[in-house]
């Protein structure tokens, strides 16, 4: 039986003399290697929400391979029939929306050239993946009245964790901004914007930093 080193004993730069072909090893070692490598704008270090992107495909795809007892599986096997499959249990089996299964998909094909790039062999479907997402014109978008907004604001809660909660909300409605950004949010982002308490937010959002 094949065997290959674990990338997850060093949190640092992995230099191996071959790489991990296993594609769950490989996205383990591409996962750990991300604060070196370039983003879009040609800097070290992949965004958070591009990380976590990644860290989700790992758990699905490691999911994927055990409730369908696969053995681990290598790149040279992503054939036309393993990743219609894994695209099926995303969709079919995990319920997951067409834009977020599509993301995963394209993750899959990036990790799949990345792999090439190392000389690792790679099925020339794998290389090919297209993405999907759902049409714009199909997508529905939850929008919130200031009636509604006001509901939130008087709803009495009977968990505590549920007023954090809240507080996001009612922030995120005011702001404009996805739970993501506001993440982001530390006391350094903070700029006083004058008399009247109002303070300025700064955002790291691409393709370059916005003020609100």
């Amino acid at each position: 039986m094949e065997t290959e080193t674990d990338a997850s004993y060093c949190p640092k730069l992995q230099i191996m003399d071959r790489c991990p072909t296993f594609v769950d090893h490989y996205t383990q070692y591409f996962i750990q290697n991300a604060p070196y490598r370039r983003n879009r704008q040609q800097l070290p270090g992949l965004r958070p929400n591009t990380l976590r992107n990644y860290d989700n495909f790992y758990k699905n795809w490691q999911r994927f391979e055990k409730i369908h007892g696969h053995p681990a599986l290598h790149f040279h096997q992503l054939n036309q029939q393993v990743v219609q499959q894994f695209s099926q249990w995303l969709l079919e089996d995990q319920k997951f929306t067409l834009n977020y299964a599509g993301r995963l998909i394209g993750i899959l094909k990036t990790i799949c050239l990345d792999a090439q790039k190392n000389e690792v062999r790679v099925h020339p479907f794998a290389l090919k993946l297209c993405s999907f997402s759902q049409p714009k014109h199909q997508r529905i978008l939850i929008t919130l009245n200031f009636s509604e907004l006001q509901k939130i604001e008087q709803l009495e809660l009977s968990k505590p964790h549920l007023e954090n909660t809240r507080k996001w909300i009612l922030i995120g409605f005011w702001l404009g901004q996805r739970i993501s950004n506001l993440m982001q949010i530390r006391p350094e982002n903070l700029r006083p914007a004058g008399q009247g308490g109002s303070i300025w937010i700064w955002f790291n959002k691409k393709p370059k930093r916005k003020l609100l």
